[in-house]
């Protein structure tokens, strides 16, 4: 008996440890299934909001400290194995069906998360990278942040953005822009019932008009270098109803945002009251390629090499862009919202 009781113990603690072992094994693999549904989405599925699950939507806030930490980290678990495989692939290995990592925000009707292919910038992109045999996952982030993690190397690439000394030096940005920014005034009709006459910025002044205008955008400062007094707000929904309370004459703002924005906030018959200035500018704005991430001075020579092909100017006359020229505007220190993307970066 005493043999007995012996080796049904030695069965049990066998038994015991054994059971032990599948339970961790089937653990781990429960959760690197669940990691990789973060990091690697099944073929075909949308992609873009399982890859981004931290939304922020007003474009032109800087992020703080008390953002949601656990998306983030989750974000950066994934930017971290994506960009680990780009280096044991390695420069210079960039090959067909490679997924393009972008970091944009949001700036409807250009691009957002919620229109139809992500807008109308964003389906451009798409259609020229698709076109050079890339995939495309948008990454939604503030601006500031998409701006930021493309210079560190997180992101290959970040749109759209101006051109400036500063953003040539931190990144690689190609010759050929990917959009342009028309930048118009917005005015009511019943204060200035027989229009505004302005070609540039700078005669606001001879006019005396009293502009209000969203923190960070381009012409923020552009007002302080002319000498323009202005009233900035935090957000385009503020400017809009700052504006429609009399409480400003104008609103400089790029014409299809502008018009989106208006309608979107204040509705259709209180858009029918607007009217807009002239162009004040219109500037080229480009994709501007991370000088830290491994593939991304390869993808930027990609682009060029393919907007310079038969094919890419073929794709680029739908929208007048088959340029390699540009014209070098205000920025600001940032663009996404930094001016953003849009706000004019």
């Amino acid at each position: 008996m005493g043999l007995y009781r012996e080796a049904h113990v030695r069965w049990l603690q066998r038994t015991v440890v054994i059971g032990f072992i599948c339970v961790a094994v089937i653990l781990d693999v429960a959760a690197t299934a669940r990691a990789g549904s973060v990091i690697v989405p099944a073929k075909g599925q949308n992609t873009h909001n399982q890859a981004n699950t931290h939304t922020q939507t007003q474009t032109n806030t800087a992020p703080h400290a008390g953002d949601n930490v656990g998306d983030d980290a989750r974000i950066r678990a994934g930017d971290v194995i994506r960009v680990g495989d780009a280096r044991q692939t390695g420069p210079g290995k960039l090959k067909p069906g490679y997924e393009v990592w972008v970091a944009v925000g949001e700036w409807p009707p250009m691009i957002s998360e919620t229109l139809p292919d992500f807008g109308k910038h964003a389906k451009r992109f798409q259609t020229i990278f698709n076109a050079m045999g890339f995939e495309v996952r948008f990454i939604f982030v503030p601006w500031q942040r998409a701006y930021e993690q493309t210079r560190q190397g997180i992101y290959v690439a970040t749109f759209p953005w101006l051109r400036t000394v500063e953003r040539r030096d931190a990144f690689h940005i190609p010759r050929y822009p990917i959009a342009q920014a028309h930048q118009k005034g917005f005015y009511k009709k019943s204060r200035f019932p027989e229009g505004i006459d302005i070609n540039a910025l700078r005669d606001v002044v001879g006019l005396g008009l009293r502009p209000v205008g969203i923190a960070s955008y381009w012409y923020e400062q552009e007002f302080r270098r002319l000498g323009i007094e202005a009233d900035i707000v935090n957000n385009p929904e503020s400017a809009w109803r700052f504006l429609h309370a009399d409480r400003a004459d104008i609103l400089f703002e790029e014409e299809a945002v502008g018009w989106h924005d208006l309608t979107g906030l204040l509705g259709e018959q209180v858009a029918a009251r607007y009217a807009t200035t002239n162009t004040i500018t219109t500037n080229d704005m480009f994709i501007l390629f991370s000088r830290k991430h491994p593939f991304g001075a390869e993808l930027m020579q990609a682009y060029e090499t393919f907007m310079m092909s038969d094919d890419g100017q073929e794709i680029c006359k739908e929208w007048a862009l088959c340029k390699s020229d540009f014209v070098t505007a205000p920025g600001t220190t940032d663009g996404g919202d930094q001016s953003q993307s849009g706000q004019l970066n």
